[in-house]
């Protein structure tokens, strides 16, 4: 009777190997950074100016225009992203991170 107790019943043994799949699954996916250019929703730490910025000097996006889709494709509010000279300051910042990119 003793014996029959210390031994794990076989749907235990199942439910060990469940739980040791998850947890191998988890730090697979807890290992991975994801690419910040690659984000496909609105990043709640970030304002809209943050993340034109952030995008502007990935080097990715050659205008203003194209910044513009991709932050509305990631659900940020446009608001924000008026103006002439902000305009002119994303597109140096886009121009210079391009050329930047090329001579690498």
């Amino acid at each position: 009777m003793l014996g029959s107790q210390c031994e794990p019943r076989k749907a235990n043994r199942r439910h060990i190997f469940d739980i040791g799949h998850l947890s191998s699954a988890v730090t697979r996916l807890s290992r991975h950074t994801p690419n910040p250019n690659k984000l496909g929703v609105m990043d709640q730490n970030k304002t809209t100016l943050e993340r034109a910025f952030e995008l502007a000097k990935s080097g990715v996006y050659a205008n203003f225009d194209e910044l513009r889709t991709k932050l509305k494709a990631e659900d940020y509010d446009l608001k924000q992203m008026e103006g002439t000279a902000l305009r002119k300051q994303l597109n140096l910042i886009m121009q210079s991170a391009r050329t930047n990119a090329y001579r690498i």
